[in-house]
């Protein structure tokens, strides 16, 4: 889901063989996408460096710039707008999450107990998190689960920063 209209997709649906495999084939493209779509960046035009240049104040948090904090871009990671100047600090604080391979996806589950969430990661393939490196060597991406309520887990949970899907229960 995105406000941004060229990057909305219709709804996917399957019914049928492998529908969990499919899902999650289905997750990690999406993944893929997003992660092109929001590694590009755009030069700023000649009105928006100068109203960065312009800038006095953090609009995040109000504070006169200082040498110590310097001055930053935060713009749009999606379109690539500038969207105005801020502390490097508070600018960071608003940035995507990022981890080895690219940003990252956040998957939101909303009544998946336990036993239905079992299907999920009992199909989960290493290949989806498989990574072959320039030297041939392989090596494979965290998966994180996060319970946000009172469910139990039924994985364990990662506490690496290098996962690039994060299941939200």
């Amino acid at each position: 889901m995105t406000p941004h209209e060229n990057y909305q997709t219709p709804p996917i649906t399957y019914l049928g063989p492998n529908a969990i495999e499919k899902f999650l084939e289905h997750i990690f493209a999406e993944s893929e996408k997003i992660n092109k779509i929001m590694s590009v960046q755009h030069p700023l035009e000649k009105v928006e460096r100068d109203a960065h240049e312009m800038a006095t104040t953090c609009r995040i948090c109000k504070s006169p710039f200082i040498e110590s904090n310097p001055k930053c871009h935060h713009y749009n990671h999606v379109n690539g707008d500038y969207v105005f100047a801020a502390y490097q600090d508070c600018n960071l604080k608003l940035k995507p999450k990022v981890c080895r391979h690219g940003y990252v996806l956040v998957c939101l589950f909303h009544n998946l107990a336990s036993y239905d969430s079992a299907f999920i990661f009992k199909n989960f393939n290493k290949k989806y998190v498989e990574r072959v490196h320039k030297n041939g060597t392989t090596s494979f991406d965290d998966v994180k689960a996060i319970l946000i309520n009172s469910e139990k887990p039924y994985s364990s949970k990662s506490k690496t920063s290098s996962s690039r899907i994060h299941f939200s229960f």
